[in-house]
This record gives structure tokens, sequence and C-alpha cells, in this order.
């Protein structure tokens, strides 16, 4: 972490750094052989979190040596890979790991920031990312996936499985007279939330597995933090996952975050059966064990944030329509 605490007065803002690493699993590899062309085969202990094409990093091979390295693997079964590109020389005579795949789990939660203000005002976080693979703020297409299931449309960024980008996510915590209140939300370059505060500590951390983005990615994250207040068009998110398959006339009930600013909700979905047909979802807000709220989402042009009312804790997602869906939830935060 880079930054110090201390007042805004008299400057322009406040900045602070750190650098985040997609979370990934040592395999334990237990054998190397060759895979009868020539290549070096790997023995390891699963292959589930790895894919054809991924890059993996082995190291501590004692015998075949040759293994250490950076290769791009082939899966072959739930416990093999073959190193592209290798040449098999010496006989395996113990040890090594392998890195790589699909990141594993959340990362830890990072300082970037802890600032105090000289008195309040509204204040605004801006952050900025250093890797241009960093998959964008979501906010899912009520079309998505890609063809033949449907197309995500420009305007609307769309978090995509098996991408090479990151997720991170901040956790902002803002004081002001002796309390303090924290937000959550997504952030890509960009990303900006705002509030009225004395002062604030940015921590963030990295979920790209939720999105079964890769292993041992590294890159940076700054927050600059201004006076004033971010542009009304811009609101703050988190994303929810994209949910299971929803039989028709089935419903879901999915948890409202608490004491995370969620102030709003946006619920999309795409029909899993007949590609490019709108999800036809009725969509109700319960607070306590009443419903206040109940509307029909349908295909993308229903796409957008609904308020919700102090004390909602769930939201229940009912498919209307004839055929099974797919459905993600986006919450919007109050900042």
């Amino acid at each position: 972490m880079s930054g110090k605490g201390g007042s805004l007065a008299g400057k322009l803002g406040y900045q602070g750094s750190t650098t985040l690493v997609t979370p990934s699993v040592a395999l334990v590899i237990s054998g190397a052989v060759n895979n009868g062309a020539g290549l070096i085969r790997l023995t390891i202990s699963s292959t589930a979190t790895l894919a054809t094409g991924n890059v993996a990093t082995v190291s501590g091979v004692s015998g075949t040596t040759e293994a250490n390295g950076t290769w791009t693997i082939t899966v072959i079964d739930p416990t093999h890979v073959d190193l592209q590109g290798s040449v098999f020389v010496n006989a395996y005579t113990g040890g090594g790991t392998l890195i790589g795949g699909t990141a594993v789990g959340l990362g830890p939660p990072q300082g970037v920031l802890a600032a105090t203000f000289e008195f309040p005002d509204v204040y605004t976080c801006l952050f900025a990312l250093t890797t241009a693979g960093v998959l964008p703020i979501p906010t899912p297409s009520a079309i998505w996936p890609p063809p033949p299931g449907g197309t995500p449309p420009p305007s609307i960024p769309q978090p995509i499985a098996n991408s090479v980008g990151v997720r991170p996510i901040a956790i902002v915590t803002w004081s002001i007279e002796g309390a303090s209140f924290v937000r959550q939300i997504d952030i890509g370059s960009g990303a900006l939330i705002s509030a009225c505060a004395q002062g604030v500590n940015v921590q963030v951390y990295d979920a790209t597995s939720t999105v079964k983005g890769l292993a041992n990615q590294q890159y940076g994250v700054s927050v600059a933090v201004t006076r004033g207040v971010r542009p009304t068009n811009q609101i703050p998110t988190l994303w929810a996952q994209e949910g299971n398959l929803v039989a028709p006339l089935g419903g879901v009930q999915i948890a409202v975050p608490q004491n995370v600013g969620v102030n709003s909700v946006e619920v999309t979905g795409f029909d899993t059966t007949t590609p490019g047909t709108p999800a036809i979802m009725l969509v109700q807000h319960q607070v306590g064990l009443q419903f206040n709220k109940a509307y029909l989402v349908e295909g993308d042009a229903d796409v957008e944030f609904v308020r919700m009312a102090p004390g909602t804790v769930f939201i229940v997602i009912t498919n209307e329509g004839p055929d099974p869906i797919k459905y993600f939830v986006t919450w919007g935060i109050d900042g």
C-alpha cells in the first residue's frame, strides 16, 4: 500500500495504491513421463481448475527438471496435463507444484489509503487499474451469453467467463462525527463513489474467481479522493453473480447484502432454450414478511435499477416464461 493519512485542505486530492494478485492454488505434482510424442506429461492432484490453453508455472520438480518453467498446457484427464512445446529428457524423481488456471477463492483485503479531512464535505473516490484486461463493472445483459444464446449490447458491460480480465472489489468506509458507514462496490478504471464525510478508509480485494478469470495475475489498483460529488449518471454497483437455472413458474429468493449501502437492484436474464428470446420475470421486493413492490422484467428493454425500500431483505424472482431461464442480479450502491 502507498498513501498516508492527512488533511485535504488546500490540496487538489489525495491518492493511494496497492497491488493485487488473483488467487491461485498450488497443485501437487506426483509424476512426469513422456506422453508418447516426446512431450512432458505431468500427473497432478486435480485439473478441475485448469483448461487447455491456460498458462501455468511449474516449479520444484526433481529429475525431470526440464519441466520447471512457464508453459501452455493441454488437459488430458482429471489428473494429467501435457506441457506444450516441452521435451521429456530425464526420469522424474519427485516433487513439484503447478500454478495456473482459474482463480480460486477471494483475495485478502489490501489497504489503499486512509485519509482524514479538515472539515465535513462531499468527497469522491475515483478508482483506476493498471491493466487493460480488467473486466468491466458488471451490469449483465438481459440477452447474455454470446450466440447462440444472444449478444451483449455494447452499452451494457458484461463479465465474461474464462476471460483474462480481473474483478476487484472496494470496501470504502466513510466516517463523520464519530460514526462510520461502509460501501462495497465493483471497481474498474473510472468507478466513482461519493459521500459527505470527514474521513475515509479504502480497502480492495480480488474477486476474479467469481467470474472465472485466470489465477496468478498481478495488477495495480489506485484511488484518488477529491472534494465534490460524482456524476449522477454513474451508479456505483456490486454484482451479485449469475444465478442458477430457474424452471418455468419456478422462483428463487436472493438475500440483499446488508450494511454495504445497497439501495436499488437491477435484474436481468435470458431464455436458455430459445436463442434470442427474452426472459420474462416477475420481480418482487420483500420487506419483513411482506412484498412491497412487484414488477415484470422482459428483455433488455426493461433493464434498469429499481429503488428498494429501506428494510428490504430479499429479492424474489419468478420465471413467468415457457422455458428455463438464467438470471443476473446487480445491486446499486448508495453513493
